[in-house]
């Protein structure tokens, strides 16, 4: 009999390996990776494209592109794609990234052939039909103004040229010229430069049986042998350390992003900063949250992450709270920061904070769809060889020296680059 009088014993999560995919190229330059394991008769597709908002030049192009490509075909009607996708119990959505464009499909097995039939017609002859085009572009620029009356969006887009640098694309922000310049000669450009077989890269997910990587494979070979799109990197350049304010006086509270430039993936110090910076701010038991939110009440949530990409690295801070308590939550920030240098996490919280770190990691092998869905991230972020076994090392290993070591490195208060949107006090 159970003794419930006793808390149950925790014990450490066992270290694993993630799983590797069965790799294979088609005829014509297309690859795909197939995670098998499900008990369920379903599948996820998801197919990648290299290429996306950067090299496309405009984030509106790449949204249109992915979000119409499903409205009709040369012969097939908005509604008659849509009614076939339905019918087989399908589900299509975008899956796009700043350099990569695609989508994902969730498929019963026993209807795979019909469904992929249906995709390889949809990349074949897309119809990007004028008027479904005008609609999706008058949704775009009211979903467009709404995030433009929303204090998170607005202190991203002001915190952006801080951290991205002044000319990089992406501290350009959408625009309503952007999208009403998008048209259907523009969409099939954009789709004949990116949808390319070797520029393709599919991550099929489930119980993947042999008509279902049948009716796949027919799809990613119906793919045109292109030159694939070229990633176009364009490296980070941070603007000095300072504090910018959009003044909002109607609005009910402000929002506060900061920001600090960070090193890549690729360097020795990524993982252990991002273990540093997950004490800061990454889980509910975080520094940031015990302190701000519910020790002094300034805010009803903070958190703390480290943004790995492709053009660079970043630690971002993000917060929402009243004018009044704007100045007092970025002094608290300051301290929790100077704080991980001269108090790093130690017994309890730094065992919380392992099995936080630990448990995050192996939920990446919880199914097929979630190993997947990690290489996507992989590819996406262009992870270094053997990120997922030095992770895991890492996390186990990890004392507070270490951390405060990564603190007193990159966890500078004076390098926090902050944006404030909301009433000034």
């Amino acid at each position: 009999m159970i003794d419930r009088s006793c808390p149950p014993r925790l014990s450490a999560p066992a270290v694993s390996a993630l799983p590797e995919p069965e790799v294979s190229v088609m005829d014509n330059g297309a690859t795909l990776a197939i995670f098998g394991g499900s008990d369920r008769p379903t599948c996820t597709l998801r197919v990648m494209f290299d290429g996306g908002a950067s090299e496309l030049g405009s984030v509106p192009l790449q949204n249109l592109l992915s979000s119409q490509i499903t409205e009709g075909t040369l012969s097939k009607s908005a509604d008659e794609v849509a009614d076939i996708l339905d019918r087989n119990g399908a589900r299509h959505s975008p899956a796009d990234s700043y350099h990569h464009t695609g989508f994902r499909l969730a498929m019963l097995n026993r209807r795979a052939s019909e469904v992929m039939e249906l995709m390889s017609e949809i990349y074949a002859a897309p119809a990007f039909e004028p008027r479904l085009l005008a609609a999706a572009q008058m949704r775009a620029e009211a979903r467009l103004r709404h995030a433009r009356s929303t204090m998170p969006v607005l202190a991203s887009e002001a915190i952006a040229p801080l951290i991205f640098g002044k000319s990089h694309p992406r501290s350009v922000p959408a625009s309503s010229q952007q999208i009403a310049a998008v048209s259907p000669d523009a969409l099939r450009a954009a789709h004949s430069r990116l949808c390319t077989a070797a520029g393709c890269y599919a991550l099929l997910a489930g119980d993947v049986t042999a008509e279902v990587r049948e009716a796949v494979e027919g799809f990613l070979n119906s793919l045109p042998a292109k030159q694939p799109e070229p990633i176009v990197v364009l490296p980070y350049e941070p603007d000095k350390a300072q504090t910018v304010r959009v003044e909002r006086p109607e609005a009910v509270q402000c929002a506060v992003s900061a920001a600090i430039p960070a090193p890549l993936r690729s360097h020795p110090d990524y993982l252990p900063l991002r273990i540093a910076v997950m004490a800061l701010g990454g889980y509910f038991g975080s520094r940031l949250n015990v302190d701000i939110r519910e020790r002094r009440g300034l805010t009803y949530g903070i958190g703390s992450a480290l943004f790995g990409e492709r053009d660079g690295s970043y630690i971002g801070i993000s917060a929402q709270c009243s004018a009044a308590s704007v100045d007092a939550l970025i002094d608290a920030v300051r301290n929790e920061l100077l704080r991980l240098r001269t108090e790093p996490p130690c017994g309890a919280e730094l065992e919380r904070l392992r099995r936080h770190a630990a448990t995050d990691a192996l939920e990446t092998l919880d199914t097929p769809e979630a190993v997947a869905s990690y290489y996507a991230s992989m590819r996406i972020a262009a992870f270094p060889d053997a990120y997922f076994d030095t992770q895991q090392r890492i996390v186990a290993s990890i004392g507070p020296d270490d951390i405060a070591e990564m603190a007193g490195r990159y966890l500078d208060p004076d390098a926090l680059r902050i944006a404030v949107a909301g009433p000034a006090e």
